[in-house]
């Protein structure tokens, strides 16, 4: 039965394969067998990993026949039978470790298959003619029947990797059709694609990788995930069409990672690398390399941490500037642009690629290409609305002439806001062009000198009303506005121009920032700089604290529906801020015992190895309560320094580190490779953490002997290690 259902596997991964060759298969939510039979794991050396099992457990079954004709003894077959399906079992637990933690996927069909193997197994030990027991000391005696049966299998899957070979890029017919036209009868093997009738402009902005002529009559702007098997082949068959006509095509690249981490657009983790992955190519792109990076991520298995530094050196990258982009969030800003505007546009599965503007999903084969490259090189995409061309690189003409003020109707009323982003003159906030922006504050600072001026910090909906031109609404009532604006996506319009503000700059560019210099990058009723220059902070209180609009190296991140959760005492040199005056909102009580200010709600989670931790285990004693996931590159970075904190603290402060991972055997594995010294708090999927006021990992609460939460910090930089003894300083000092 176990050889019979190997051969049944090999069949469904010849199948998966094929159909993976077919066009419009695509990574999404119902993943499963066909992704795990057609991923690169399924073959070893061009052999189906099943296909060995047929071999050896065929000879265990003419074992038994032969057992049945007294030709071999019970005792000898049943150890020899025992010895391999053993060491069939084991090669099982290693594919079962692979589909949950390198393909993301559980196919049933293999399932059975280990059933059968484990069953086998048992079968064998029960049917030794001294006992279970007597298998175990039967391996000397097993030894001839082992490497007999290990031979057989090595020759017959190397027969079978020649007479079996894995399917090719299949030379099928392909007709196209449009939308709405009738079907037309064609011979069997031929495939029918239909053009859609809907035509968007392309999806393509000045900041999208792209390779291939700008004037070329194929423009495809395509939508990957780098862990996506599918996106692999439709990553070659483009390569082979684009070779075979190089100027016919134009390539764009955009982003839809399938992992919630760093695409908000999906409900499932389906690739657990896959963030990583995308965040890899940007930091690649940083440095000029972006396509040689694509190339990699495509063409090689493994997309650990490691893989990618590797893949990194190999490509002559500067390794630590590659780290530590890694590391930066800013480096995730292009990933979640390009997913939000995929989901935006309906793309629910990688790959989704646009050719002029009409809209296919799934992979598509190399005929299939050609065919829709012939149908569609006459039938371009409209074209994206022109917008003023920028004078350079950055246009800069001086600052402008403008009010200090501008009065706009807001959400409860008309309001005042800054035209300009605020310096601080003896503590009070100036809203003035041509005078650098007051950079490196953090909110309370930036809230106090609001307050001097007679004024406050902008609420986010207000702030928004300022850059889009338009209300926005909490839509899923979290107290959020910018997860879906609608409006201008820019001060100056819809689509993204690098030459428009100081937003292209690098991290450490020597040249001043200067408010008002940017006259295009300000809005139609006279609001400047709301994109690039400093971050935004805004936030009438310390829980709502929140950056908005991106910085002068934010690139095509800047925007109006940039809006960052923050450390309320983060000084980076890319913060400032803006005031406003007007109606104040009612203050909703979000999170109520769960963010700054308020007593701590009572609490129980279960924890790691078993027992419970909770408010009541922690009484009296001040502790630091943080979430994290194994995914999440700026998690396993901070809770080592905590580790180290809570090492050097001796036992003062109590740390909880709260794993939110759906599968809590992947933080598991993490942590037996880095363990940690207090204790580790269960949550799969964050339901607890849905209490806190937080909505990313990671985030630290600092609460008080009293059960106060004083603190909350958010993400992980090189300052965060100071910032956390600071913050424990603080925090043993409040009694």
């Amino acid at each position: 039965a176990t050889s019979a259902w190997s051969a049944v596997l090999v069949d469904a991964h010849q199948r998966a394969v094929l159909h993976q060759l077919e066009p419009g298969l695509l990574c999404g939510a119902d993943g499963g067998c066909e992704q795990v039979l057609a991923s690169s794991w399924s073959v070893v050396a061009g052999v189906p990993v099943s296909a060995p099992a047929i071999f050896a457990f065929g000879a265990i079954a003419v074992l038994g026949a032969l057992v049945a004709a007294d030709r071999v003894s019970a005792e000898k077959a049943a150890g020899t039978a025992f010895w391999t399906s053993a060491l069939g079992l084991v090669a099982s637990v290693g594919m079962l470790a692979i589909m949950l933690g390198g393909i993301g996927h559980v196919c049933r069909y293999c399932l059975v298959l280990d059933a059968l193997v484990l069953l086998t197994t048992a079968a064998s030990a029960f049917l030794h003619p001294r006992g279970p027991a007597a298998v175990v000391g039967a391996l000397p005696s097993a030894l001839p029947g082992l490497v007999g049966i290990g031979a057989v299998t090595a020759v017959g899957a190397a027969v079978f990797s020649l007479v079996v070979p894995e399917p090719a890029d299949p030379s099928i017919a392909i007709v196209v059709i449009d939308e709405g036209d009738p079907e037309p009868q064609v011979p069997e093997g031929t495939r029918v694609l239909t053009v859609p009738r809907a035509v968007i402009p392309s999806p393509l902005t000045p900041a999208t990788p792209t390779r291939g002529p700008a004037d070329a009559p194929l423009q495809v702007v395509v939508f990957e995930d780098f862990e996506c098997p599918f996106c692999r082949r439709l990553t070659r068959n483009l390569h082979a069409v684009v070779d075979e006509q190089p100027d016919r095509w134009r390539i764009a690249f955009r982003h839809y990672p399938m992992h919630t981490a760093c695409n908000p657009g999906v409900s499932r983790d389906l690739h657990p690398d896959a963030c990583a992955a995308a965040t890899a190519a940007v930091c690649a792109e940083r440095q000029g390399r972006f396509w040689e990076m694509y190339d990699a991520l495509f063409g090689q298995e493994g997309l650990s941490r490691a893989d990618l530094e590797r893949r990194a050196g190999e490509l002559g990258l500067d390794p630590q500037a590659f780290t530590a982009c890694l590391d930066d969030p800013a480096a995730s800003a292009p990933v979640l642009a390009d997913a939000r505007q995929g989901r935006a546009l309906g793309v629910s599965g990688t790959p989704t690629l646009y050719i002029n503007g009409r809209r296919f999903v799934g992979n598509l084969p190399v005929a299939a290409l050609k065919a829709l490259g012939d149908a569609l090189a006459d039938r371009p995409a409209p074209a994206v609305a022109p917008r003023p061309a920028s004078t350079g690189p950055e246009e800069t003409l001086g600052p402008v002439d403008a009010p200090a003020t501008v009065e706009l109707q807001g959400p409860r009323g008309p309001f005042t806001i800054d035209a300009f982003e605020a310096s601080i003159e003896d503590g009070v906030a100036v809203s003035r062009p041509g005078v650098e922006p007051a950079r490196g504050i953090g909110w309370a600072q930036a809230d106090a000198a609001c307050r001097a001026a007679g004024r406050r910090l902008c609420t986010e909906d207000e702030w928004l009303v300022a850059c889009t031109g338009a209300p926005q609404e909490d839509t899923d009532g979290d107290g959020l506005f910018s997860e879906s604006i609608t409006g201008r996506a820019h001060p100056y319009g819809k689509t993204y121009d690098p030459g428009r503000c100081a937003s292209s700059r690098a991290r450490q560019d020597p040249r001043p920032l200067l408010t008002g210099e940017h006259p295009s990058c300000g809005t139609p009723e006279g609001v400047y700089d709301l994109e690039g220059g400093v971050k935004e902070w805004v936030g009438l209180t310390v829980d709502r604290a929140a950056l908005q609009g991106g910085s002068y190296y934010s690139r095509d991140s800047a925007r109006c529906a940039y809006h960052k959760e923050a450390d309320p005492t983060e000084t980076d040199p890319a913060d400032g801020f803006r005031c406003c005056a007007g109606p104040e909102p009612e203050i909703a009580d979000h999170h109520p015992g769960g963010k700054v200010g308020d007593t701590a709600t009572a609490w129980s989670l279960p924890l790691v190895g078993g027992g419970t931790i909770g408010s009541d285990t922690l009484a009296g004693k001040p502790y630091v309560l943080t979430f994290w996931a194994s995914w999440c590159e700026p998690c396993r970075k901070e809770l080592p320094e905590l580790a180290k904190m809570y090492g050097e603290l001796d036992g003062a402060l109590e740390i909880v580190a709260v794993d939110i991972d759906e599968v809590p055997q992947r933080g598991e594995q993490w942590l037996r490779k880095t363990p940690l010294p207090f204790p580790i708090g269960v949550d799969p999927g964050g339901r607890f953490m849905a209490g806190w006021d937080t909505r990313g990992t990671p985030t630290s609460f600092w609460v008080t002997a009293e059960g106060a939460i004083r603190q909350r910090t958010i993400g992980y930089d090189d300052k965060r290690p100071q910032v956390l003894r600071e913050h424990a300083a603080a925090l043993l000092g409040v009694r």
